[in-house]
């Protein structure tokens, strides 16, 4: 009996890029993939259980604004030291989310919605080594040309869903939040950096009247506290998220491996889950 013969992972590339987009878009994309998106790729994480690789030029907002290096690892699916929750982060549970859902409808009523689809696409400029930016959740009629938009080559997309926002009456978003829990909350007056550069992304994408981090306690979900940005605030800090996700994008494709610089050089080596690694490839962790 022949054997069946098994996709290379160019094919599994390829196909989950069709999937991607039809699923996010409703329509299949015309054209091909792009080469980095082949040349991206790792034949052991095509073959694992979990669907395949990292698509090269497709990353998500909560992706951004942390050390490269950890970035870089978790894209290209290196074994972390130990088996855990990411960066050591805990996300809330499905049951935790919901009544964080119903806490923001008592407070501001039933339009409360969440899983606000964001897209930020990051075309090539008109000059060397330029970039412009589109927000295409604006056009209601846009369509994907493979990967063109209005023409101009997509260098990279950042997309995902938002928790939770406040829709209007003309459907138009008045707030959006992210949340995220922490051990307290009492007294937190101010977002923490990566946060607040993920909620731009949110915010920016969906042209929200405001952006909000809602932080709640792991303890007592009752003891919540929302903390406002300001409108020039976020801008900028969009600004920077997409500079880093094209500086990434960089590092994926080239495949370099990134300086060992955290963002949050306080704290965020201790939670690094790839320490050992970058040790054994020259970096100093801040442990």
């Amino acid at each position: 009996m022949a054997k069946a013969a098994t996709a290379s992972a160019t094919e599994i590339a390829e196909q989950r890029f069709q999937r991607e987009v039809l699923e996010r878009f409703g329509v299949p994309p015309v054209g091909i993939v792009p080469d980095t998106v082949a040349e991206g790729l790792q034949q052991e994480s095509a073959e694992k259980d979990d669907g395949g690789a990292n698509i090269p030029g497709i990353y998500n907002p909560s992706g951004g604004w942390k050390c490269m290096r950890n970035a870089y690892y978790a894209f290209y699916r290196y074994n972390p030291d130990a088996p855990g929750d990411g960066n050591g982060v805990m996300r809330l549970g499905t049951l935790e989310e919901l009544e964080i859902e119903r806490l923001l409808k008592i407070k501001y009523g039933r339009f409360i919605k969440n899983d606000f689809p964001v897209l930020v696409l990051v075309l090539e400029g008109k000059e060397p080594d330029t970039y412009e930016i589109e927000l295409p959740s604006e056009d209601p009629d846009f369509r994907p040309e493979g990967w063109f938009y209005k023409g101009k080559r997509i260098l990279l997309m950042v997309r995902g869903y938002t928790d939770y926002y406040l829709a209007g009456y003309n459907g138009r978003v008045r707030v959006m939040w992210e949340n995220k829990s922490a051990a307290r909350v009492g007294g937190k007056k101010s977002a923490s950096d990566h946060h607040a550069h993920q909620l731009s992304l949110y915010w920016k994408a969906s042209k929200a009247e405001a952006g909000r981090m809602v932080y709640s306690s792991r303890n007592d979900l009752l003891d919540m506290v929302e903390i406002e940005l300001d409108t020039s605030e976020l801008e900028a800090l969009f600004l920077e998220s997409v500079q880093y996700f094209v500086e990434f994008h960089d590092f994926v494709v080239s495949k370099t491996l990134p300086p060992d610089e955290p963002k949050m050089p306080e704290w965020e080596c201790r939670y690094c889950p790839f320490v050992k690694q970058c040790k054994k490839d020259g970096g100093k962790p801040r442990v």
